[in-house]
């Protein structure tokens, strides 16, 4: 019987007392229950729990949490976002200490509270972005001292707003305070002071059966400030890690090991700068030569992290800003705070003249890497103008099923792309041959509304492409390769049901089929293009079929249901445009060797050179070259592979092999100097 009357004073203290208060106190709300309400804002507690009692029970209890006494609240509002300040007031921890703090104290009685985390949101089921903002207040002497302490916020908040913005809200104060009781001191001199911050600091490098703890590490101070640590230590030691943090990882750790080192100003709680110390491979440098033997591992910065303090988390923040902002060109919009959003808003802005700009900037890019890496001839033989256009379109199409499948499942069409690679004959040294290599297929399958399925037709292929992308990957275009990421965060942040981005994807096809008309001459004349050039969106550009559509050699695209799963389909047998892929020589003829010669541009009678210049004789005396050395290619290829068939020895063949390329490279560098004459000479007269 006493058990029994003691479960009911149980359940009457924790579930009906609760429940009592909060209704005396608070109203409920879908999302939870409000604590505080006012115009265009109010303040919530998380309703984790279909029972409103037991959710308020957990949440006065702080069951579950490591700290017993931090309580987290909700902060809504329906204004725009930019007005979010004036509602809350001038004073962010005076909103706490009037508004939250007491509210906290009527809904759960009696409580200790020493932490206070506030997350605002905006109001409104927003098919766009959500920006999100944590602000944490210390709070002392119950209620009567409150500090604010940290201040967080979602990388679509810290794109959006300006680094103004963000340096008023971040606060002045740290929670986080350096360890009281540093450790033995393991370096000094009359600059800096390095401790040790535990025992052991690092893996020992004799055998112990002591462990060193995750926290392990270096403590150093200095007496400079964030802005100021790395070009005080390279002014004073040049070569910081070498000459002071390698020598106590190799006298005291074993090694390999990488360890911690955490920056400190001199009188200053909280930690500058974390940087890990250790040993990675180098990267290899220009012109470097390939050897089987590895490289060296070499001792350096293997990672680092800004601290807590506000001028490092600032200067972090304006990082990744301008990482963000890969064009160096202003911009104002809605897609402007993405990765490359310059070239992704002008598309929706259907700016064709900041487009062709910004193409031009990648085109330079290009032209530049190959004169550098294969020389002035290729590079001035330039075909076609590159634009980015037709990337963005393929990436965008094959990856709308991974990001929009489910939620605008209407109106789709899966469509598969193949490409057969052609068959040959690999010829064996032994003088046998293997015939019918190759003809493997490659497919890509596309999940795109029917609207999109011309431009699909237009850039899609069976790599889903990756070939496209692989152009800037190699070629470590960085605007490129950040719009490239911004095509992606588009489609992870924006319903695909939303105007705007209907009016992306109408622009997108608009002016990629401009694109691939007009690829000779697109970079031609971009100041005098003008934005309304295009008009408006043709018919044909965004075309609803009734009916699923034929392809044009007889394979159907099938439309997909929203009720459906994936179907198989007949798909389309087509070779992936924009690809050149050499077939292979057969055993029947050695490999011919070929001298790549420059077509020389033409250039107007009325040029301002005076000097006539016969470019019908260079261009024969060019050809003639061509055609010599293009012959002593094929019969040092013959030679060679009479060798390789004489001999079963792998290290002989090995030599051989090596000896065959670097004649092949001196014969070509000796034909690009000889065409070089040529030219200079016809120059000359």
């Amino acid at each position: 019987m006493s058990s029994l009357l003691l479960r009911i004073i149980i359940f009457f203290c924790v579930v009906v007392l609760p429940t009592i208060v909060t209704l005396c106190n608070a109203s409920e709300a879908e999302r939870g229950t409000v604590i505080y309400q006012q115009e265009a804002l109010e303040v919530y507690i998380h309703a984790s729990d279909k029972e409103n009692a037991r959710t308020l029970a957990h949440f006065c209890t702080n069951k579950g949490r490591q700290k017993g006494t931090k309580y987290r609240v909700n902060v809504s509002f329906s204004a725009a976002y930019e007005r979010r300040t004036q509602l809350i007031g001038s004073s962010y921890t005076q909103f706490v200490k009037e508004k939250i703090y007491p509210n906290l104290i009527k809904l759960c009685g009696d409580i200790r509270i020493t932490e206070i985390e506030m997350s605002m949101t905006q109001q409104g089921e927003s098919s766009g972005p959500k920006r999100f903002e944590l602000m944490s207040f210390a709070i002392a002497d119950e209620g009567e001292s409150i500090t604010y302490t940290n201040y967080h916020l979602n990388h679509i908040a810290e794109a959006q707003m300006t680094m103004e913005e963000i340096a008023a809200l971040m606060p002045e104060n740290v929670a986080h305070l350096s360890p009281l009781n540093r450790g033995k001191v393991l370096y000094e001199d009359d600059r800096i002071t390095v401790y040790a911050r535990e025992n052991p600091w690092c893996l020992p490098l004799k055998h112990s059966r002591t462990r060193p703890s995750p926290n392990a590490g270096l403590d150093i101070v200095v007496p400079v400030s964030y802005s100021e640590l790395h070009q005080w230590l390279k002014t004073h030691y040049e070569y910081f890690e070498h000459k002071i943090i390698k020598p106590l990882i190799e006298s005291s750790c074993f090694p390999g090991s990488t360890v911690s080192a955490k920056f400190y100003q001199k009188g200053k709680s909280a930690y500058l700068e974390e940087v890990s110390y250790g040993f990675k491979k180098p990267k290899p440098q220009a012109g470097y030569a390939y050897s089987s033997s590895p490289r060296p591992l070499v001792f350096t910065v293997v990672n680092r992290q800004p601290g807590l303090t506000r001028e490092a988390r600032l200067a972090s923040i304006s990082a990744r800003k301008a990482e963000r902002e890969v064009w160096n060109s202003s911009c104002k919009g809605i897609f402007c705070w993405l990765h490359g959003g310059q070239y992704i808003q002008a598309i929706y802005d259907n700016n064709l003249n900041a487009i062709k700009k910004l193409d031009r900037k990648i085109d330079n890019a290009i032209t530049l890497w190959i004169r550098r890496n294969l020389g002035n001839d290729i590079a001035n033989t330039k075909h076609q103008d590159y634009s980015l256009l037709p990337v963005i379109a393929d990436t965008y199409l094959y990856q709308y099923q991974q990001y929009a499948l489910y939620k605008c499942p209407d109106n789709l069409l899966q469509k598969t792309y193949l490409y057969k690679n052609p068959t040959f004959e690999m010829p064996d040294y032994d003088g046998l041959s293997m015939p019918d290599m190759g003809g493997e297929i490659d497919s890509a399958t596309y999940v795109v509304p029917t609207e999109l399925l011309p431009l699909c037709d237009k850039v899609c292929d069976a790599f889903g492409g990756n070939y496209d992308r692989l152009i800037i990957n190699s070629l470590n275009v960085r605007p490129a390769l950040g719009t490239i990421d911004g095509v992606h965060e588009l489609l992870d942040e924006y319903r695909c049901d939303r105007p705007d981005v209907k009016q992306f994807e109408d622009n997108l096809a608009r002016l990629t089929f401009a694109y691939l008309d007009n690829k000779h001459a697109w970079l031609t004349s971009i100041e005098d293009v003008s934005t309304e050039s295009l008009g408006t969106p043709k018919s044909d550009v965004r075309v609803k079929p009734i009916a699923p559509p034929v392809v044009d050699n007889g394979s159907t695209a099938k439309t997909i249901d929203s009720a459906e799963s994936e179907n198989t389909q007949k798909p389309k047998t087509t070779e992936p445009q924009r690809r050149a892929i050499a077939k292979r020589p057969s055993s029947s003829a050695p490999p011919q060797a070929t001298v790549y010669q420059n077509k020389t541009p033409q250039i107007n009678s009325t040029a301002e050179n005076n000097n006539a210049i016969n470019y019908e004789q260079m261009n024969s005396e060019i050809a003639s070259l061509a055609e010599k050395y293009t012959a002593r290619l094929n019969t040092l290829s013959q030679d060679f592979q009479k060798k390789v068939l004489a001999t079963a020895d792998p290290r002989t063949r090995s030599k051989l092999l090596a000896e065959f390329q670097q004649e092949m490279a001196r014969l070509n560098s000796e034909a690009r100097k000889e065409t070089e004459k040529v030219k200079a000479k016809y120059k000359r007269n």
